[in-house]
Order: C-alpha cells, then sequence, then structure tokens
C-alpha cells in the first residue's frame, strides 16, 4: 500500500505539474492576447479617428461638387446668354452691313453738303424705329419694308431716283411721308 501510495502520489505530483505547465502556457498565451487585444484597440481608435477625418473629407468634397455643379450651371445658362446675343448681334450686324450699296449711297448724298441734304431723306425705315432685341432677329427676317427709305415729300423721292439714276446705282423702294 505504500507502493501504491506512492504511485497515487507520483500520479498527483505528475497531474500537478502538467497542470501547472498548462496554467503558465495558458498565462502566457492571455498576456498574449491581451498585448494582441491593445494592438487592436490602438488599431481601432486610429481607424474610427481616420473614419471621422474621412467624413469630413467627404462632406467638404460633396459640398465642393455642390458648388461647382451650380457654378456649372451659372455658366452653362450664361454660355446660352452670350451665344444667343452673339447670333442677335450677327443678325443684327448683317442687316446693317447687308444694306444695299444703294441704300448706303442715298444715306450718304443725304448727309449734310451731299447731292440730296436738301430733300427730305430722313433714313431707313428699321433705323427710324425701335424694336425690342428679342423681336429684332425675328422683325428684320420677316420685314422686308424695313429696308426703304424714308422721305417726306413725294419731290425728295423724285430726286432720290434722279439720283439713282445719275449714278447708275439701280433701284430702291422709298416711303414718302
Amino acid at each position: 500500500s505504500l507502493d501504491t501510495a506512492q504511485m497515487e502520489v507520483k500520479l498527483l505530483v505528475d497531474t500537478a505539474t502538467r497542470a501547472s505547465e498548462q496554467l503558465v502556457r495558458a498565462e502566457e498565451e492571455l498576456a498574449s492576447i491581451d498585448s494582441a487585444q491593445l494592438g487592436k484597440r490602438k488599431e481601432l481608435k486610429e481607424l474610427e479617428s481616420q473614419l471621422g477625418k474621412d467624413k469630413a473629407r467627404v462632406k467638404e468634397a460633396e459640398v465642393e461638387i455642390k458648388e461647382m455643379t451650380e457654378k456649372e450651371t451659372r455658366l452653362a445658362k450664361k454660355s446660352t446668354d452670350l451665344l444667343t446675343q452673339l447670333e442677335v448681334s450677327r443678325a443684327s450686324m448683317q442687316s446693317t452691313t447687308g444694306r444695299s450699296r444703294v441704300t448706303n449711297a442715298i444715306l450718304k448724298a443725304a448727309k449734310k453738303n451731299g447731292e440730296l441734304a436738301n430733300c427730305g431723306v430722313m433714313g431707313r425705315l428699321g433705323d427710324l424705329a425701335t424694336i425690342d432685341e428679342k423681336y429684332d432677329v425675328a422683325v428684320s427676317t420677316s420685314c422686308g419694308m424695313l429696308d426703304h427709305i424714308v422721305v417726306q415729300t413725294t419731290a425728295g423721292t423724285q430726286k432720290c431716283l434722279e439720283f439713282l439714276r445719275k449714278h447708275n446705282l439701280g433701284r430702291a423702294s422709298f416711303v414718302p411721308l
């Protein structure tokens, strides 16, 4: 029985040694896990901080996108307005420069000290009236009478016709008052 008791003691010592070794390994593993957890918590805090910064940058970018979109819309409208204004100016310029050489010659001769200075030439009908800018192209295109020359009297009109014949300029339309 002494042998049995010694054997039981030996078994218990072996079991206690193994349990002690397992405890040491478990404590080492726990310390390693605690260290890893501490590292992960630090990394999590850094990532949360970075996430906050990134969210702020995203909000700033969204605000900037909104501003740029509004600016693009304004610039597109301005561009359209300028193109429309350009087309209106071109049409107006063409109607001005599109005057025939006959009309230009009569208007030039009607200026002070010209051949037709005392004939009562008032000017081109289109130049005597004002047309609202938004209707200018439509009216100028559809109304051919705007190139007629307005003269105060029929006698003045006769002198203008004689001027055209004398200088062999061609034809013109007149509106005597």
